[in-house]
């Protein structure tokens, strides 16, 4: 068995790595998007790209901790790790929305309803 304290500081450092892998790729697909092609950010397929990045590194980051406490894990921590994981990942996002449409592009929002 695992010490408590040791398992919470790897679980944190877990819920870091990969809530900041999925907000960084975020990031990089709405970029990609941008730089492509404007209308991108528009439409659905943006969304549901980011949508699946931030599930997949919640499920690569449960599987990483249960590999790491020995293959099993309580439903509570396997909860909380995934919670935790969206957490940081939309507090990434949602800080980049923000300095786009404050700094990068104050324009954005008029861009987008001309789009649409």
């Amino acid at each position: 068995m695992t010490d408590p304290i040791q398992a919470e500081h790897s679980d944190t450092a877990l819920m870091l790595k990969y809530g900041l892998i999925a907000g960084f790729a975020a990031i990089a697909v709405q970029v990609a998007a941008c730089i492509i092609s404007f209308e991108l950010l528009v439409g659905n397929w943006v969304g549901i790209i980011v949508f699946f990045i931030a599930l997949l590194m919640q499920i690569l980051g449960g599987l990483q901790a249960r590999k790491e406490a020995g293959g099993f894990m309580s439903y509570g921590r396997t909860l909380k790790i995934c919670f935790m994981i969206y957490m940081v990942y939309g507090a990434l996002s949602s800080f980049y929305g923000y300095v786009l449409n404050t700094w990068i592009d104050p324009q954005i929002v008029d861009k987008l309803l001309q789009v649409t």
